[in-house]
């Protein structure tokens, strides 16, 4: 099997991506401030929440997103398509959330465990809601993420939007329906 050497993104394009990614969350601002937070309608997938978040916890959240999909594609290296298919089809047939969530979180690296707790952190999310709502949420995500970038890692297009998804999952961690 050939190995994947995958470059890590340039500070340039990490930079444009990043402001990319903020961008794009700016424009769902209601325009409503709480303190120093923001108010954000945000749609992921077909669900739409609302989240309060800084600046600076926004420009945290777009370099958690880029740093997770690089993270990605490093596990990538040892975890293949084949591999990963497999671990998909456990997923998928085991019935506890629990036991799904282990699953997932057991292909992680130590890297990608600490950005999930850098992105609860950021988020300001811990105790049972990480455990039992946000934890199990953004471990899910990242999973979906990998099955899309899985042995596709330099696709820009794929890249991009991952990325998009994995900084509006970050901000759902600590949200409500909207």
């Amino acid at each position: 099997m050939n190995e994947l050497n995958y470059v890590p993104i340039s500070e340039n394009d990490r930079d444009a991506l990043r402001e990319a990614l903020k961008k794009e969350i700016v424009k769902c601002a209601t325009g409503r401030s709480v303190l120093e937070k923001k108010e954000y309608h945000i749609e992921l997938k077909d669900e739409k929440f609302k989240t309060l978040v800084s600046d600076g916890e926004l420009d945290l959240a777009a370099e958690i997103a880029i740093e997770m999909l690089e993270e990605i594609k490093n596990i990538n290296k040892t975890m293949r398509k084949p591999e990963f298919e497999e671990l998909a089809a456990k997923v998928r047939s085991e019935e506890s959330t629990i036991k799904k969530t282990v699953l997932m979180h057991g292909m992680f690296s130590e890297r990608m465990k600490d950005l999930i707790g850098l992105a609860a952190e950021c988020m300001r999310v811990g105790g049972a809601y990480y455990t039992f709502l946000s934890g199990p949420f953004i471990t899910s995500a990242i999973f979906s993420a990998y099955a899309v970038i899985v042995d596709q890692g330099e696709n820009e297009d794929l890249y991009i939007t991952c990325a998009f998804f994995l900084i509006r999952a970050i901000l759902k961690m600590h949200s409500i329906p909207d």
